[in-house]
Formats: structure tokens, sequence, C-alpha cells
């Protein structure tokens, strides 16, 4: 069952939850409530709760919680291949970008209207373009998303990726001289 925000400032915790259930709805038998706990959530309805609802947090509680996470990065949700219904996204308000953030989660990329799909957490849902989807990322700091379900590659992978890229690179220029 989808959780919708019970103030004007719980959409962390609710994009988040709601991001978990769709990835794993038989496993994830967390209620709202005590995810909010997990969270120590303040929930006071105020500014306040603002205070707990940065990407730190996010990453504290699903470290907690042993919940598998990775960030997604702006190229991949403008490509579609952000995991739908399973990603979190910190969107900001291109008129005053440091104030007005908002949590939501990516439902869907259409691919024949080209439109973006976005849980609000209150209930609606929108959708925006390419540009305008870049420009909610990018107008504000911190610029953030992540998917529940898959991990971040550990040290050793990301250390043999980079050497075999480096190794790649040297070759490149060898043939070319």
């Amino acid at each position: 069952m989808t959780q919708t925000m019970r103030t004007d400032f719980d959409c962390g915790p609710v994009a988040s939850y709601n991001a978990n259930q769709a990835h794993n709805s038989n496993n994830f038998k967390m209620t709202y409530t005590e995810f909010l706990r997990a969270w120590k959530f303040p929930n006071t309805g105020t500014f306040k709760d603002n205070l707990r609802d940065q990407p730190g947090d996010h990453l504290t509680v699903l470290r907690k919680l042993k919940i598998p996470h990775r960030r997604v990065y702006i190229e991949e949700l403008l490509d579609g291949k952000a995991p739908a219904g399973k990603t979190v996204v910190l969107m900001h308000d291109p008129k005053d970008p440091s104030m007005k953030q908002h949590w939501v989660r990516f439902v869907r990329f259409d691919r024949l209207s080209k439109l973006y799909h976005f849980d609000w957490g209150n209930g609606s849902y929108r959708a925006y373009n390419r540009q305008k989807v870049y420009e909610r990322f990018t107008a504000g700091a911190p610029d953030y998303a992540y998917c529940i379900g898959e991990s971040e590659p550990n040290k050793i992978s990301r250390a043999a990726n980079w050497f075999w890229l480096q190794l790649r690179n040297v070759m490149k220029k060898i043939i070319k001289s």
C-alpha cells in the first residue's frame, strides 16, 4: 500500500518508504510508523523536519536497515534507465531552489510522450519533459537521487574498472603512435 505524506515536510521518508515497498513488497514488512522511528524523523509538521531529510539522512537510514541502494545520476534518469518505482529523486523549485526542495519517486518514463512521471507523495503525480527534469534536478544543491534494491559496486570492482579503463587508454595511445 502506498504511503502518502502526513505533513508538508515528510516527503523524504514517504518517497523512500514507497520505493522500498515497490522494490521488495513481499519482504518489506515494516510499517511507515516503524520506518519513521528508524529514521528518528521528528514528524513535527514544521520546517524542523527538513533538517532530518537530507541525502545523508536517507543513506544513514538505508544502511541502518540494511536496505541495498545505490546513487542514480542525472544521465541515467534522463536516459530512462533509472529503475521505475524504486528511484527516489530530490527535486528543486527553480524559483527558490535552496528553500523549496521535494523528494519524489520516479514512477516511469513514457517513450511515446517523452515524459517522466513522478509520484509527489501527497497523492498527486506530475509529469515533466526532459528539460524540466534536468532543471528541477540541478537547480539547487544537493542534486541527489538513489534507487532501492541495487548496491554500489564494491571497492575492488571499482578499482578493477578503473585499472582496465586506464589500461585501455594507454593501449589506445600506443596504437595511435
